[in-house]
């Protein structure tokens, strides 16, 4: 409510939560929505949890734990992982849908660091004092180190996202976003 008694309807129209849960023995995992318009729903990965007690080293249990996620279409959520099978794994999940007039646009894509420190990936411009780019839980093929299994991703300019890691590495990361743009 405003000082002058005026009520300011919520500019959200829904917040769905939920759980992907990837099989031991599969590669991806999907959880359905209520539909929502793509155009204005985000997705936030809210942390994974599995099963995975398999007799390899530490680095093989990241890369088969770590999971891609993304808003597949208006009513899929789907979790992957590119690199082994072994265990379960279940990762929480939030959609946010606004209102139509919040957000003007929103983009979604991956970037691949493949023996490489960094890389970008070309989007359609937009006003950077007015978008705000979010970052996907990461998928690897496999891990060799924390330098290369952690990354960060932020909107350069108004056409470009890249994603960053410490080391160029030899294992393969795609690593999800979402640019936002409000109007």
């Amino acid at each position: 409510m405003l000082p002058s008694g005026l009520v300011v309807p919520s500019l959200i129209r829904r917040v769905q939560t939920g759980a992907v849960t990837v099989n031991a023995a599969s590669a991806s995992g999907t959880a359905t929505i209520t539909a929502v318009n793509v155009t204005s729903a985000f997705l936030v990965a809210l942390g994974v949890t599995t099963t995975y007690a398999g007799s390899g080293t530490g680095d093989d249990r990241v890369s088969e734990s770590q999971p891609r996620l993304e808003l597949t279409n208006s009513t899929t959520v789907t979790a992957t992982r590119d690199a082994g099978t072994n265990g379960t794994l279940t990762m929480g999940f939030v959609v946010l849908e606004f209102v139509p007039g919040v957000i003007r646009s929103l983009q979604r894509g991956t970037i691949s660091l493949v023996n490489v420190a960094s890389n970008t990936a070309t989007i359609t411009a937009v006003n950077v004092n007015k978008s705000i780019v979010v970052p996907g839980y990461w998928s690897l093929t496999v891990q060799s180190s924390d330098n290369v299994v952690f990354h960060r991703v932020e909107l350069t300019n108004s056409t470009t996202v890249t994603a960053y890691r410490d080391t160029a590495g030899v294992i393969t990361a795609t690593v999800p976003y979402q640019v936002i743009e409000f109007f």
